[in-house]
């Protein structure tokens, strides 16, 4: 068994792999919405007529898009929203989809 000292730095070292990414990939992902703005307006613009254009901007003009940060759900309700869903689809029987949410920690049984 690894000494705690060890434990401690393998626990630091897995937040900080977390920070990072979030720090890295919330500027990635808003990024790239912009750039896909970018991209649907430079199609109009290719498309239209040079005497044209203004109003094909006006008219084209497409909703903008946008990243927001959202919390995490917790595991067990996304694993207890599968599969409901999975029995919805008859992938599972809904006895077996049930018996097997009943054993998930902390999930509203609905």
């Amino acid at each position: 068994m690894p000494p705690a000292r060890a434990q401690r730095s393998v626990a630091a070292s897995a937040i900080s792999s977390v920070d990072k990414n979030s720090r890295k990939n919330i500027p990635r992902n808003k990024r790239n919405n912009v750039r896909a703005d970018r991209r649907r307006e430079h199609l109009v613009l290719a498309q239209a007529q040079p005497d044209d254009v203004e109003s094909e901007l006006k008219r084209r003009r497409t909703k903008k898009s946008y990243w927001r940060k959202w919390s995490d759900s917790p595991l067990a309700e996304i694993v207890a929203r599968t599969l409901r869903r999975r029995a919805r689809a008859g992938i599972i029987d809904s006895e077996q989809a049930e018996a097997k949410i009943a054993k998930l920690p902390r999930v509203r049984r609905s």
